[in-house]
C-alpha cells in the first residue's frame, strides 16, 4: 500500500492512521506487513518526513510541516 501525495501539499504535522484494514475485491481482509519506504521525491514535498509503525493496523506519518 502506498500513500500518494501529488502537487502542492499541506499536511498538519503528525497524522496517525489507526484501525486500518485492507480488503480485497470480495471485501475479505488482506494480510500485510508495513515496510518503511520513503520515496526521496516525497521528501521534497514534505519536510521532516518519517513513518512510525506501531502495528499492522496503526501507523503515524511524521512531518515538520
Amino acid at each position: 500500500m502506498a500513500v500518494v501525495l501529488m502537487g502542492s501539499v499541506i499536511v498538519p504535522g503528525d497524522t496517525t492512521f489507526h484501525d486500518m484494514r485492507l480488503k480485497d475485491l470480495n471485501l475479505q481482509n488482506v494480510e500485510f506487513n508495513w515496510e518503511e519506504d520513503i520515496d526521496e521525491v516525497a521528501e521534497g514535498y514534505l519536510s521532516g518526513l518519517d513513518v512510525q509503525i506501531y502495528s499492522d493496523s496503526m501507523v503515524t506519518l511524521h512531518t515538520a510541516n
